[in-house]
């Protein structure tokens, strides 16, 4: 069935029900896989928290995309603004600083350091998250 042939005048939720009953079989398909695919994900995330600290006021998120990697990557957040990245490789946690990261932190927060845009933050780069620098 085309979308259109959904499209009941005047009657917004019918078409969206009529729609979504059809293409149920689909989409619990698709939620199927996802779930299947989520499963080892989700434990070596857990296994890899496990090896890093979250220290105030930054913030570590995941998204599902990053579950769905090898090294799941963590999302370093300051004020709601990623600042980098958490990867843990061979048991180690390491703070990833890319490009973008190193671009976008010296666009938000350089201006507001004590120090200004000289020499504020870290370059790009991979650092221990347990070394003094990583903090």
């Amino acid at each position: 069935m085309e979308e259109m042939d959904y499209m009941k005048e005047g009657n917004l939720f019918e078409s969206i029900s009529l729609l979504l009953e059809d293409k149920q079989k689909k989409i619990d398909s698709t939620l199927g896989g996802w779930v299947s695919l989520l499963g080892p994900c989700i434990e070596k995330v857990q296994a890899d928290k496990d090896l890093f600290h979250q220290w105030s006021p930054l913030r570590i998120y995941i998204s599902l995309g990053g579950m769905k990697t090898k090294k799941p990557k963590f999302s370093l957040r300051f004020l709601g603004q990623e600042v980098g990245n958490i990867i843990v490789d061979k048991g180690t946690a390491r703070l990833w600083i890319s490009t973008t990261n190193y671009k976008n932190n010296q666009v938000w927060f350089a201006q507001h350091h004590p120090k200004g845009s000289g020499g504020f933050g870290l370059p790009p780069g991979k650092y221990e998250w347990k070394k003094a620098e990583a903090k």
